[in-house]
């Protein structure tokens, strides 16, 4: 027997109220549709089709637990690098040496679709081996991927451009990074997640900030 309350829940929600739910700009909305961590049907024929959204999807995706994101300073210390993936597609540049970039939920993609290249340059990836740190590959900040990072190559012609050679990680580790989210910084598809340091640990480097200018790089994000 149907409920009041079940009759009255709506049937789809609006790429407009994800927008709200998950704090996300079109783009990023679209992105993770695209990709498919958000579900979606078109409803609708022709060019004027409104995508709909599972509300239970959206509500799940909206409620998933946030990773700490303190400013840089002597309090706070790198505790992952996260990168900006696009929804899976054809790498066209032969020099990557990968059929595919990005990330489709629905088909899991090797390692090597999302793992590089990233214009960290040489200082942030120094930094980020010898912190052992995990690398997040995330959709507009919805974690999907965890590795950690073991070393790095340059790229053959883009300086810069930083590929990572990676390994899993334990189960439970990985476990606490995925099915996360954090805010994605405007204007660099990487960004170094930082939490607060402990008491009387030593100072790290500071890395410097993200690049932004990549017009005519090739780059994930």
């Amino acid at each position: 027997m149907t409920t009041v309350a079940a009759a009255a829940a709506p049937a789809f929600a609006t790429t407009p109220q994800a927008r709200r739910a998950l704090g996300r700009s079109a783009y990023q909305v679209r992105k993770l549709i695209d990709a498919k961590v958000l579900p979606a049907g078109v409803h609708g024929r022709g060019r004027g089709g409104t995508l709909l959204l599972d509300p239970a999807a959206l509500a799940a995706l909206a409620a998933r637990p946030r990773l700490p994101q303190s400013p840089e300073g002597p309090g706070s210390e790198p505790v992952a690098l996260a990168v900006g993936l696009r929804p899976a597609a054809p790498d066209p540049d032969p020099d990557n040496q990968r059929a595919v970039a990005g990330w489709d939920a629905a088909r899991r993609p090797p390692e090597s679709a999302w793992v590089g290249w990233w214009r960290t340059g040489p200082v942030v990836a120094d930094l980020c081996v010898g912190l052992a740190l995990p690398i997040l590959g995330a959709v507009s900040g919805f974690v999907v991927a965890a590795r950690t990072i073991r070393g790095w190559t340059p790229h053959p012609r883009v300086p810069g451009l930083i590929r990572f050679a990676t390994a899993a990680l334990p189960a439970e580790l990985e476990a606490a990074y995925l099915h996360r989210q954090y805010t994605p910084s405007a204007g660099s598809p990487w960004e170094l997640l930082r939490a607060p340091r402990a008491a009387g640990a030593p100072a790290l480097p500071a890395a410097p900030a993200p690049v932004t200018d990549t017009e005519g790089a090739p780059h994930d994000g």
